[in-house]
């Protein structure tokens, strides 16, 4: 009998290729993350340790989870030199979750115009970098994590973001960019790059008197309507050049909360800001709380402001908080402590329990053309429960607050009332003038209030003209001991202070 060799040919390769495909299947599901690893440098690459982050990021990368993955750097196992960057991780979620606990290792870079983080997230979902040491050793290009590519639910903690030797001062010089720039660009690149990612617990550090041109960096899309927002929480930001958290266009709900920021022992000019969150042609609702702004230092005659908030344009509907933030200043030369303007369309927002003192500084004296303490313009909303205090010299014009709405944009507060402004043994040189407010009224017309008693008489009652001072200002003890102070406020939302004590719940304190 004839067999038929050609069919039997056949069915044997069917087979073949059927039992090699399975085989693929099951090795790359075997492939597939899924548990606890380590990364040691003393040990080669296999089995569940990585002997770099590199191995560990090509791995991941390219096989992806198939569950939750933790990665523990082996203390003391450092430090790595190496540049690292993760991608879209196949099968990441909620659930299968990335940590990468780093245990106080070093991991370092030169940035370059072509590399400048030394860690990359781009397009990653659900990943937490914590407790981990990053370091960009180049003079300049320099980023310690950059975030990009709509990455989701990244995490960075506990981290310490440094730059020992950067001496370049150029635009793209970000501790942390949440952004699409290039390396070697400015952070300025406004399109998404990042959506419920949360920067916590994080430290910087730079050169004496140096640093990156940023703090950390948020920039997202103009305009923008998307309510997928970052939050910027308790992190201390220090050896910045300009701007400590810059915050452009940032998505509704947005939040900046609980940070420290300052430049103790560093000396140099330009304009200096604390936070600086700009929104133009899009929704606020954001929440900056909790922050305390101290030793903003400038050394030339730049601007200083020390909060900036500015939405134009505002399409949101819900309610921007700006409370409880302590800004405590010494002598510099013009700018605002809290600066908070909306323009046209004017957004909603509530400023309320802040505090804004300037204290004296041996042999300096305020030479720019104005100092405000707090400055509002044509924003709707609460402005209430704010302390002003300030006991320097100056040869320009300082206002104590200041309300400057422009009519024809439809702004201003709905209730401006219980605040303090108290202006303590400053003097004047030169051409210098001092007042407690400035006020701008119908027909766009400007009042300045010279004396305590003129500025309180245009709100009937409910201002104050307490003395203030902190427990120990010059070891951030920030603490008010006014018991004049106490109870004189009136009620409002935030019912707690900036240490989370409860208010008082009928007559709060300011």
């Amino acid at each position: 009998m004839k067999k038929n060799y050609k069919q039997r040919n056949w069915l044997f390769k069917l087979k073949t290729a059927f039992t090699f495909g399975f085989a693929l299947l099951t090795c790359s599901a075997i492939a597939q993350l899924n548990g606890t690893y380590t990364i040691n440098s003393a040990t080669a690459t296999g089995g569940t340790n990585y002997q770099s982050f590199t191995d560990f990021a090509t791995d991941i990368n390219a096989n992806g989870v198939s569950g939750p993955v933790v990665i523990d750097v082996v203390a003391n196992s450092g430090p790595y030199n190496e540049w690292v960057q993760f991608n879209d991780i196949s099968g990441s979620s909620s659930t299968n979750t990335i940590t990468l606990n780093g245990n106080g290792n070093t991991v370092s870079y030169s940035g370059s115009s072509t590399r400048s983080p030394v860690i990359t997230f781009s397009s990653t979902d659900h990943f937490i970098l914590d407790n981990l040491v990053i370091e960009n050793t180049g003079s300049e290009y320099s980023r310690c994590v950059q975030i990009r590519s709509v990455s989701t639910y990244v995490t960075i903690s506990n981290c310490q973001l440094n730059m020992p030797n950067l001496t370049g001062t150029t635009a793209e010089n970000t501790y942390l960019l949440i952004g699409n720039a290039s390396s070697n660009s400015s952070v300025s690149s406004f399109s998404n790059a990042g959506e419920y990612c949360t920067i916590t617990g994080n430290t910087t550090s730079g050169p004496s008197n140096g640093g990156p041109k940023y703090g950390i960096s948020i920039i997202d899309k103009r305009p923008n309507t998307d309510n997928k927002y970052n939050t910027v929480h308790n992190n201390e930001i220090t050896n910045f050049l300009n701007i400590g958290i810059y915050f452009r266009h940032g998505d509704e709900g947005s939040v900046i909360t609980n940070n420290k920021i300052h430049q103790t022992g560093q000396s140099n000019s330009g304009t200096k800001y604390g936070i600086y969150s700009y929104q133009r042609d899009g929704k606020t609702g954001y929440n900056i709380s909790n922050n305390i702004i101290f030793n903003l230092l400038n050394e030339g005659n730049d601007q200083t402001r020390a909060l900036y908030f500015y939405a134009y344009g505002n399409s949101g509907s819900i309610k921007s908080i700006i409370s409880n933030n302590i800004i405590s200043l010494p002598t510099f030369s013009s700018g605002q402590g809290l600066y908070v303007f909306s323009g046209d369309n004017p957004a909603d927002v509530d400023v309320l329990h802040n505090t804004v003192s300037f204290h004296h500084t041996p042999g300096k004296v305020s030479t720019g053309s104005s100092l405000y303490g707090i400055w509002v313009g044509d924003v709707t909303g609460d402005i209430k429960n704010n302390i002003v205090y300030a006991d320097i010299e100056t040869s320009g014009t300082f206002y104590g607050i200041a309300d400057l709405d422009n009519q024809s944009y439809g702004g201003g507060p709905t209730n401006f009332d219980n605040n303090s402004v108290y202006l303590e043994d400053m003097t004047t040189s030169g051409s210098g003038e001092i007042f407690y407010g400035r006020l701008r009224g119908s027909g766009n017309v400007i009042t300045d209030y010279k004396t305590f008693d003129d500025l309180k008489n245009v709100f009937v009652a409910n201002w104050y003209n307490e003395p203030f001072s902190y427990v120990d200002r010059d070891n951030q003890d920030f603490r008010i001991t006014s018991f004049a102070l106490s109870n004189i406020g009136v009620p409002t939302d935030i019912t707690t202070d900036i240490n989370g004590k409860t208010r008082h719940a009928t007559s709060q304190s300011t």
